[in-house]
């Protein structure tokens, strides 16, 4: 069983000038290949400038689908070798922490706020307006978070040539579902030090995350979900194909889950509806050539 330690000294954060990007993006994935083109292109859209993306291990055709974005500068593509044993999410979170803190400390000085998160998760203003300029009233913070809205398949079994994942898959947990208690951080790297967990940061010693209401946050979960200002929509089973040929056996591997667990779970993620990020679908369909 794998075990590393990746120990940083993080020095005068306070004299980092201004990076050449507003907003960027780090990620871990595997095998996401389908799915990593309709990500990138919707949180351009955002107003993310660059994608710090981590390859653990893929054996699909992701490199062949990120050329482009690499080609373009757009993409930075690092491969993460690291591989955890059976049923061992501590170590998964450990592998996914040293990837965030490897971007931080060869990459932070590059942007001004970076979002961490997976390529499952959408990241988004429901009021229409860019992370951008979102982010302007965060700046005297080390960073802020947004929950999750978890998603299903919608009973859709696979994304048809010329569709979105997002305007299909518009089932979802109902807002009080416990695990939409999560959040996921944008920090800004010169004043973030450490990664606790993939959700959670510490910060230099006079700054703090705040929740988009400036409620102060020091670990994973928000003091109430809040999905009105910032949100992931985060698309946990994707489609039913990803679910049984995917998300199932993965998740068994990391974590020992079974079968039964992670249907139910599904099913939970099929309740209600949610079209808040239909208003994109126009401007991400144009961008993908659609």
């Amino acid at each position: 069983m794998m075990r590393f330690i990746i120990l940083f000294i993080l020095l005068p954060l306070y004299c980092m000038a201004a990076g050449k990007y507003e907003l960027a993006v780090c990620a871990i994935f595997q095998d996401d290949a389908p799915y990593l083109r309709e990500w990138i292109e919707f949180h351009k859209i955002q107003g993310v400038e660059h994608f710090f993306l981590y390859n653990n291990c893929s054996a699909d055709h992701c490199s062949a689908v990120l050329a482009p974005y690499v080609k373009s500068g757009e993409a930075t593509l690092i491969y993460w070798p690291h591989k955890h044993g059976h049923a061992d999410g501590l170590s998964w979170n450990t592998i996914q922490c040293g990837a965030y803190m490897h971007c931080l400390r060869y990459f932070g000085s590059q942007t001004d706020w970076l979002a961490c998160i997976d390529s499952d998760e959408f990241l988004f203003c429901p009021s229409g307006e860019r992370l951008t300029s979102f982010l302007q009233r965060y700046t005297n913070y080390g960073g802020v978070t947004a929950n999750w809205r978890m998603f299903g398949s919608s009973e859709i079994f696979d994304i048809p040539p010329k569709s979105l994942m997002i305007e299909l898959l518009t089932r979802c947990s109902p807002p009080d579902y416990g695990p939409n208690i999560h959040v996921k951080s944008i920090v800004q790297p010169k004043y973030t030090v450490y990664c606790h967990t993939p959700h959670s940061f510490q910060y230099a010693a006079d700054k703090f995350a705040v929740e988009p209401d400036y409620t102060p946050i020091s670990g994973a979960l928000s003091s109430s979900i809040k999905l009105d200002m910032l949100r992931i929509n985060h698309y946990w089973t994707r489609t039913e194909r990803y679910l049984h040929e995917d998300k199932i056996p993965r998740r068994n591997h990391m974590y020992g889950e079974g079968s039964e667990g992670i249907l139910k779970m599904g099913r939970e993620l099929n309740l209600e509806q949610d079209d808040a990020i239909l208003q994109f679908v126009p401007k991400l369909r144009q961008n993908m050539g659609f």
